[in-house]
């Protein structure tokens, strides 16, 4: 087979969307032998660097661009001298079509590089440590595709959330139907992006990171799908530690704590700012899937089929909101970082930045998003539930994870 054995190099070094410099990719030069490319290249300063492909006449179609290792898709330290980087393709056991493969024998490379403050928008965390951290530039670049098993057992995959510098309103306004008190509409800026998981965080993922499925197995782990749904049963205290201030890193052993240590990864619950502009995704409206109706119809609550005795189901089987993140609405409630208290601004009309209530005089947990057991008015993007105390062990509390927006 020799459809890659003459293979032209294009690299590109690109800022992708960054403020940030970041490093200069050259002197790309590619191999091939029985299908086998190899890359090398030199790198000015650490970066991520990704690639894709072309042949016959068009780019290929990254989701079949998967059998990557070496330098790529990850974060690469700098070189100097005559060092390289490398990485390989093993493009004869791809799904590729006759034509890429031989009627077109040349093919070119193209590289970007990423800054580390400016990551790519993807990021795949094995939880087997075998190749921990992972970036793609794409959702169609993601191995397998985003909405794979292997994302809610032996993975973690995150969606880096366009939030920086955005000013948008969180809360609700005094009209909005079915409003509580706590949530005063008021204008809030972000300053930076963030990854969040686009699944919530499932008992088999638990399971593999901590060794607990979850807080009471007994009920929720008999159903032949139950390791796709989301873990729940550990309240805020297990999850980052007795007495310990939301502003303050995880306690030694807490749940948060063994992902940490697992990863690599700064990981944490979204505080609730990040959570709220997330689940929003660039909608206004009371729902973030445009209605009632379509909170209800891509939610699991009472509203939709669920009920107190069902319990969960396993996440994805919706549709995801408008950055691709699933079961932000229904299944669990989901927790967040900042304990709760009444909002505080002056005027709702300048921005808060970066708001986070770190007061711990509150004894409940703050979640978000509406569960099995509630109707769909209860997954509004503004609802804001604190009625189970920090040591929870509720089944329809479950977590979603955060990571700060570089590279690791």
């Amino acid at each position: 087979m020799n459809a890659f054995r003459n293979i032209l190099a294009l690299c590109a070094s690109l800022a992708a969307m960054s403020a940030f410099a970041t490093g200069e990719i050259s002197d790309v030069r590619v191999t091939s032998d029985a299908g086998k490319v190899t890359v090398t290249y030199a790198l000015s300063e650490d970066a991520v660097v990704t690639a894709r492909f072309f042949a016959n006449g068009a780019w290929i179609d990254e989701g079949r661009v998967t059998r990557l290792s070496g330098d790529i898709c990850r974060k690469v330290s700098a070189t100097s001298g005559t060092g390289r980087r490398s990485f390989t393709w093993l493009a004869h056991k791809e799904n590729l079509s006759d034509a890429e493969r031989g009627t077109f024998p040349y093919a070119k490379v193209e590289l970007t590089a990423w800054a580390l403050k400016a990551p790519p928008p993807w990021m795949v965390v094995d939880l087997a440590g075998s190749d921990s951290v992972r970036y793609y530039a794409s959702a169609a670049a993601v191995p397998s595709g985003v909405t794979s098993d292997t994302y809610k057992t032996d993975k973690l995959l995150l969606f880096k959330v366009p939030a920086k510098h955005v000013e948008w309103y969180m809360g609700s306004p005094e009209n909005e139907a079915d409003r509580s008190s706590d949530e005063t509409r008021h204008k809030v800026v972000l300053t930076d992006d963030f990854y969040l998981g686009v699944y919530p965080v499932t008992q088999r993922q638990s399971e593999r990171v901590t060794g607990v499925k979850c807080g009471k197995p007994s009920v929720l782990s008999v159903a032949d799908d139950s390791p796709l749904w989301p873990t729940s049963g550990f309240g805020y205290n297990a999850m980052r530690g007795e007495g310990v201030a939301p502003s303050d890193p995880p306690a030694a052993n807490s749940i948060l704590d063994q992902w940490r240590t697992a990863t690599g990864v700064d990981l944490d619950l979204p505080t609730e700012a990040q959570w709220e502009f997330a689940f929003r995704a660039g909608t206004t409206g009371a729902y973030a899937y445009g209605s009632y109706a379509g909170n209800r119809d891509n939610s699991w609550t009472t509203s939709n089929g669920a009920s107190s005795t069902t319990y969960h189901q396993a996440v994805g089987r919706f549709q995801p909101n408008g950055f691709g993140l699933y079961d932000m609405a229904g299944n669990v409630w989901e927790q967040v970082r900042d304990r709760w208290s009444q909002y505080a601004f002056d005027d709702p009309e300048v921005a808060v930045v970066d708001p986070f209530c770190a007061d711990m005089t509150d004894e409940f947990t703050l979640s978000r998003g509406g569960c099995y057991a509630n109707p769909a008015v209860h997954t509004r993007s503004a609802k804001r539930y604190h009625s189970l105390p920090l040591t929870s062990d509720s089944y329809a509390l479950g977590y979603r994870l955060m990571a700060p927006a570089e590279a690791r």
